[in-house]
């Protein structure tokens, strides 16, 4: 499962996976607009395509359950005032569903706001 599909980091990732492991993985790829045609380029690839929010829990758990592997990143509005705080919130939400639905093994790419949340989350959580 990957995150931020539509984007630079996401879809070199499941660019990657599909191109030299796609034997290997069921690509399940996480986006907030499944409707965009970046999105929809993927279902032809063999790739599910998953609607998601960091901002909406619900959805988080929704595609998270059954999920062995999450590669999770933030989404702030950088220009926004209060985009730090927005990152955090997405980042607890993404790794309260992960740890719920009993997701095996996460890799987060967060931005720089998230970064001293990420050592504190490592250290009271066995991920």
């Amino acid at each position: 499962m990957a995150f931020g599909v539509t984007g630079q980091q996401g879809g070199s990732l499941v660019y990657y996976v599909r191109k030299d492991h796609s034997s290997l993985y069921h690509i399940q790829a996480v986006t907030r607009d499944p409707s965009k045609q970046s999105a929809q380029n993927l279902k032809f690839n063999n790739v599910e395509v998953l609607q998601a929010d960091g901002h909406d829990t619900a959805s988080l758990r929704r595609v998270m359950h059954g999920a062995y592997m999450a590669f999770a990143m933030t989404l702030p509005k950088f220009d926004s005032e209060d985009a730090r705080v927005r990152e955090i919130a997405q980042g607890r939400a993404i790794a309260d569903a992960a740890f719920e639905k009993g997701v095996g093994l996460i890799i987060f790419n967060p931005s720089t706001c998230f970064q001293d949340l990420m050592r504190k989350v490592s250290e009271s959580r066995p991920f």
